[in-house]
């Protein structure tokens, strides 16, 4: 395998192992895709894409903790391991920002990659990587403070929309700079 398929080979991981983060799939209680395996698939990417980008290889302990935590919630569904609701709303906050801090490094050494090999998904990554940090920012602080429930609803639609847009276009832009790592030439 050349160098250029086991680059494109782990942003495919990465492509995949988004799909499990953004798709909810229920059947009862069990989740179908898992977030957790989701972050599995993008740990498994790592190394290869630390070849081209090492700072990204900093972000294997974060997803360790990203992994644990899904666990958690998933393990959460089938017996009640949720603490008080203080110690959650802090440990919640803190995953939050690890996220925060996750999807924008990545994105970041996802589109300095982009820009190595000249694919053009290197501006998509980087407006995906700001649209989600405003995104998960927006949804956070919301989740805080108290407002009025008809411009909450209103506010909410805006969101799922934005959402809906943002989980498209993360999924066309990686499954699109797999594609592009091999077909473009240096």
């Amino acid at each position: 395998m050349t160098d250029r398929e086991k680059l494109s080979k782990a942003v495919g991981l990465v492509a995949w192992g988004y799909i499990f983060i953004y798709f909810n799939i229920n059947l009862g209680p069990l989740d179908i895709l898992p977030n957790f395996v989701g972050y599995i698939f993008i740990l498994n990417s790592l190394e290869t894409l630390a070849i081209e980008e090492k700072s990204t290889i900093l972000l294997k302990p974060i997803v360790y903790i990203l992994i644990v935590w899904e666990i958690l919630k998933l393990l959460n569904g089938f017996v009640a391991l949720t603490p008080s609701g203080y110690i959650y709303s802090i440990l919640n906050t803190i995953v939050i920002v690890v996220s925060l801090y996750y999807n924008f490094q990545l994105f970041t050494n996802l589109a300095s990659i982009a820009e190595k090999y000249f694919c053009k998904q290197k501006d998509g990554l980087l407006i995906l990587r700001t649209v989600y940090t405003i995104l998960l920012t927006t949804v956070s602080v919301l989740g805080v403070i108290r407002i009025n429930e008809d411009i909450m609803s209103i506010i909410s639609l805006g969101l799922i929309a934005v959402t809906v847009v943002v989980i498209i276009s993360t999924s066309a832009v990686l499954f699109g700079l797999k594609n592009s790592i091999l077909k473009e030439q240096l």
